[in-house]
């Protein structure tokens, strides 16, 4: 179970990174051509936008996600610490 939840949030992160990278480089890509003047202004602004959307959409769920992870695995340390202290109590 543990195994699975950890591999659905490394899945979801590389998800998120993978997004992000495309994202950038769609930013980069806008610049690019628009200097080169294959886009006029407004094109080139509207999809630096989106691709700036992208990636801010994608580093928040990163975040999240990473978030999620760190508060799961703190959980699980507490509740072996909880168990090894009741164990010590009883016996």
């Amino acid at each position: 179970m543990h195994r699975k939840r950890m591999k659905r949030y490394e899945l979801a992160k590389n998800i998120c990174v993978a997004v992000g990278s495309m994202a950038f480089l769609s930013l980069v890509g806008a610049a690019g051509g628009y200097e080169t003047g294959n886009m006029t202004t407004l094109q080139a602004i509207a999809e630096m936008v989106i691709s700036a959307a992208a990636l801010t959409g994608a580093w928040i769920t990163y975040r999240v996600v990473d978030r999620r992870r760190q508060e799961f695995l703190r959980r699980r340390i507490e509740r072996r610490r909880q168990l090894q202290q009741e164990m010590k109590k009883s016996a």
